[in-house]
């Protein structure tokens, strides 16, 4: 598989990268989803991508349930269930974006006078975004798993996801080792907290 698709500079983003096991799970999907309605042995539609490996990220088969949950709870897709296994369907882009072609128009055509393209942001859409990121960031506190001040800020600013405007295009690879570099820390983190509090409540 060969390639591009796009990781925005957004709050989502962000917001997604404080719950790793959900991040790499979209990733995962944004990375198989189909870009064109072509033929395909799966009968796989536009955004669309077969799931359940969980190993092939790391994941336990809770893991990856809980994961696969909170993904669709956040609306980032959806899920439906087959003789071929579970499909999922990306249906947002605020956070990976793989460059839908619509079999109607070339790629590179404006959508039709009045119609906003799928990347056009109204100020409602921004409005409902907002909201969304509040709601899982509230899950991710909830989970127990918020960072410390400034951490989330400045992993995002590390591998490219804040304080720059406009959006870049990476390959598939560098995705996969830039993700992979980013939840091995974030689990070391995780878990030197951990012992830091149980040293704490031995000493109390």
């Amino acid at each position: 598989m060969t390639g591009f698709f796009k990781v925005m500079r957004s709050e989502s983003t962000v917001a997604l990268l404080r719950d790793p096991n959900a991040f790499m799970l979209l990733f995962q999907i944004a990375m198989r989803a189909r870009r064109t309605d072509a033929l395909n042995l799966h009968g796989l539609g536009m955004g669309e991508a077969l799931i359940g490996d969980h190993e092939s990220i790391g994941l336990t088969r809770g893991q990856y349930r809980q994961a696969l949950k909170r993904l669709e709870r956040y609306g980032e897709i959806t899920t439906r269930a087959t003789s071929r296994g579970t499909i999922a369907r990306i249906e947002k882009t605020d956070v990976f974006d793989i460059n839908i072609q619509e079999s109607c128009q070339p790629a590179s055509q404006p959508a039709a006078s009045g119609q906003p393209s799928r990347n056009q942001e109204t100020a409602a859409n921004k409005k409902e975004k907002k909201e969304e990121n509040k709601e899982k960031e509230k899950a991710v506190q909830e989970s127990g798993r918020k960072p410390e001040s400034g951490q989330a800020h400045s992993r995002a600013t590390q591998y490219g996801c804040a304080d720059a405007p406009g959006e870049d295009l990476i390959s598939l690879e560098q995705g996969k080792a830039m993700l992979s570099e980013f939840l091995r820390k974030h689990r070391h983190d995780a878990m030197e907290g951990d012992n830091k509090q149980d040293a704490a409540h031995a000493a109390a």
